[in-house]
């Protein structure tokens, strides 16, 4: 973006934010929060920053009051999840939204993707995107193990040539543990494309001389 003030062409350009928060995270999990529980446990609504969406809740649930799904941990990037003993029965769910009813440009998405870790077994993943006007797409359950990046596209998720202009809330969920005891950890959870700058991402420079008059001698 360029702008002309005073004779002066001033030009609009991305800075790095301090923090080295990328735009198109979904969550940075740099907002710590912690849950665990025998059957079912819930954060409640968490306040976030570095993200897309400024509000996060996780729920927990296991069976028969045996903690299956020990506990889900945010801190330092990762989205990390301790299960103890593996099982169908054991899932956690992690939402994101925006406060005071506002939703998120979504209209130049082009996939999700994120990074995975587990020590041990499988799992199965899916993800929901929601919209303001009641639509909703899902992401089937899908197994993964061991490590790798997955990239959800919009045709996996069944909303090419639909309005994601006001997306609402997302919701990824990890079920269907199988194999062992492990541990997960979720990272870089990020909805390409979108690419919404953070406040406080954008920096003025002044390039003196490109547009401007001659300054008259004093």
């Amino acid at each position: 973006m360029q702008r002309k003030l005073n004779g002066v062409m001033f030009v609009l350009v991305a800075a790095t934010c301090a923090e080295g928060a990328r735009a198109d995270l979904v969550d940075a999990f740099t907002t710590g929060s912690s849950v665990s529980g025998t059957l079912f446990a819930s954060t409640g609504q968490v306040a976030v920053t570095g993200g897309l969406f400024d509000r996060r809740q996780v729920e927990i649930s296991t069976y028969l009051n045996n903690p299956r799904m020990k506990s889900v941990d945010i801190a330092g990037g990762a989205l990390s999840y301790t299960v103890t003993v593996a099982s169908p029965w054991a899932y956690a769910v992690t939402s994101w939204s925006l406060s005071n009813g506002r939703t998120v440009d979504m209209s130049r998405l082009t996939s999700f993707s994120f990074d995975y870790s587990m020590s041990a077994g499988s799992v199965y993943y899916d993800l929901t995107v929601a919209t303001a006007s009641g639509s909703g797409f899902v992401f089937s359950p899908t197994a993964i193990a061991g490590s790798g990046t997955v990239q959800i596209s919009l045709q996996d998720l069944g909303a090419q040539g639909f309005q994601l202009s006001a997306v609402d809330r997302i919701i990824f969920s990890l079920r269907q543990f199988s194999g062992a005891a492990t541990d997960v950890a979720v990272t870089n959870f990020s909805a390409n494309g979108v690419a919404i700058p953070a406040a406080g991402t954008y920096a003025l420079v002044g390039l003196a001389g490109i547009a401007g008059r001659p300054r008259r001698a004093r």
